[in-house]
């Protein structure tokens, strides 16, 4: 007996130091008026998570981007100013017209400081263009993007705009089957490719591939697959030498478009020059002074027909 009570004395005596239980901490809860919540969310672990998201928010409103080059974006808004003046002359036909595979404008001299500023367009555009892929091509590679991606994404890029302009082109120049529905025969006598079953309905492989000559978007759309594709080769093979081989290749093409375009043109000035009146209004390339300044001199020497 006397053990009895000495025991649960020293019960008594101890309650107080331990810790209280989960039912009497839930029962104190419910006396204050307030539940104990899951593991691991009490008060002390709300607030912390509390201050780790208030950091986050304060460290995502601070942070700086990088700078975007307004530069770039002032120079291609100088350039479509420009575009734009060009197709407004081209539209009003001050001057003869102009092709890649006809005669080259008698601009006059009246025209051709004009002239020498708007050809600047198209080259402005490749510029920028290039540019803007050296620069993503350096941010995705410091994302971890391998050059094989990289060379993915130009190349569907490209080949989205390539496919943008000829569907746009091809809806122009080819789309004739509409004149021939509603009887116009003026239209639809217009040359372009036709089918053999339906004169008035186009070729659409010949309408899409054949029939238009590469413009500007479809130039540079092509553009961007193939320098893609010479940037990951450069990564890959040739990392700190392939510069050179890029200038070489770049060489390579400014000297066999300039050989082909003289070579188109000589075939297009024979044939016009069977015509009096056609021969009279063409002009080869070569006898332009704008050419001489733009184009490597010596290529397009010919003497006069």
């Amino acid at each position: 007996m006397d053990d009895g009570k000495r025991r649960s004395e020293e019960d008594k005596g101890t309650a107080g130091l331990l810790p209280s239980t989960p039912a009497a901490i839930g029962e104190e809860d419910e006396d204050q008026g307030t539940t104990a919540g899951p593991k691991g969310e009490g008060p002390e672990e709300e607030e912390v998570r509390v201050d780790v998201v208030v950091a986050a928010d304060e460290a995502a409103a601070t942070a700086t981007r990088r700078p975007r080059l307004l530069v770039l974006d002032h120079l291609k808004g100088i350039l479509m100013v420009f575009m734009a003046w060009d197709h407004t002359r081209a539209l009003s036909r001050p001057t003869s017209a102009e092709w890649y595979m006809g005669s080259y404008p008698a601009v006059g001299n009246e025209w051709i400081l004009f002239r020498g500023i708007t050809s600047l367009c198209a080259p402005g555009f490749s510029y920028t263009m290039g540019i803007g892929m050296a620069l993503l091509w350096k941010s995705r590679s410091s994302r971890g993007w391998s050059p094989l991606r990289i060379a993915k994404y130009f190349a569907v890029r490209g080949g989205v705009i390539m496919l943008s302009e000829r569907a746009y082109v091809a809806s122009i120049y080819y789309l004739k089957f509409v004149p021939c529905l509603i009887g116009d025969e003026y239209h639809s006598s217009m040359p372009g490719p036709k089918s053999d079953v339906d004169p008035c309905q186009p070729v659409l492989w010949d309408m899409f591939f054949w029939a238009m000559p590469l413009m500007i978007l479809s130039s540079l759309g092509a553009c961007m697959v193939l320098c893609g594709l010479c940037m990951c080769a450069q990564e890959r093979f040739a990392p700190g030498r392939g510069m050179h081989a890029l200038g070489a290749l770049a060489l390579l093409c400014i000297l066999g478009s300039t050989r082909s375009v003289r070579s188109a043109q000589d075939s297009a000035g024979d044939r016009w020059n069977s015509d009096a009146e056609l021969g009279a209004s063409f002009q080869r390339s070569a006898e332009s002074p704008l050419t001489t300044i733009f184009l490597l001199p010596g290529i397009l020497n010919p003497s006069p027909p």
